[in-house]
């Protein structure tokens, strides 16, 4: 119950700053702040998850060696958090971002899940998708999942998300799609052969998917491993 109480008050923040950083937007350009009567006034939220970037990696954190354009642009934008803790691996940011805990309260703490790994996120915390879907969102995930994979009921369409396109594990090969010779791509829960580098299909299938938060609130996930700035 604990964790249910302070993932919604995490949810409602993270509502709250998209909400104020749209009016702030509509303050300063009153005349395209405009939306069609009847529409949500709740916003679309979309949370990106760059696997094992560095602080300074980043153009607006002063990075001169590598070009970090759209970021750069959603920093200025956007609201920025300069004051915070991260997890050095990928397995315990995502499931951070996923309760609104620390991975240690759930045994997650230490290292990534091993493909060889039966284990996963406890079924009995409360994640993010589905606090979301509690207030009329549509849910999706797009890339990396990597928070268990040896049973179906840790996967992404088990725990809250509508939609599900990438791979369960981490060590995928970006070409293949394949991670130890073993297809780890899959869509809705059901593998799927695809040509195409990793990205590069991504960024089809969201070019393709971008009326889905027009009809009601979208909060799509895009956990990323080849990350493109």
């Amino acid at each position: 119950m604990e964790n249910r109480i302070l993932l919604r008050a995490l949810t409602i923040f993270t509502i709250a700053i998209s909400l104020l950083s749209t009016r702030l937007s509509a303050t300063a350009q009153p005349n395209e702040s405009a939306t069609p009567e009847g529409t949500s006034r709740r916003p679309n939220i979309v949370h990106i998850v760059t696997d094992d970037l560095g602080w300074k990696d980043v153009g607006f954190n002063g990075a001169t060696d590598i070009k970090t354009p759209n970021l750069d642009k959603l920093a200025v934008e956007g609201v920025r958090f300069t004051q915070f803790y991260v997890q050095p691996m990928c397995t315990p940011t995502r499931a951070a971002l996923m309760t609104g805990r620390y991975p240690f309260r759930y045994g997650l703490q230490t290292a990534v899940i091993p493909s060889v790994s039966s284990y996963g996120l406890d079924t009995t915390e409360w994640l993010m998708p589905q606090c979301l879907k509690e207030v009329g969102y549509n849910t999706a995930i797009i890339g990396k999942w990597h928070l268990g994979h040896a049973d179906k009921k840790y996967w992404p369409k088990q725990r809250g998300f509508d939609y599900q396109y990438g791979a369960m594990i981490g060590e995928l090969d970006y070409f293949t799609h394949e991670e130890h010779g073993v297809l780890d791509w899959y869509r809705n829960n059901k593998p799927v052969r695809e040509k195409g580098e990793a990205k590069r299909v991504i960024q089809q299938l969201l070019a393709g998917r971008q009326q889905l938060g027009r009809q009601s609130p979208f909060a799509p996930a895009y956990p990323h491993h080849p990350a493109r700035y």
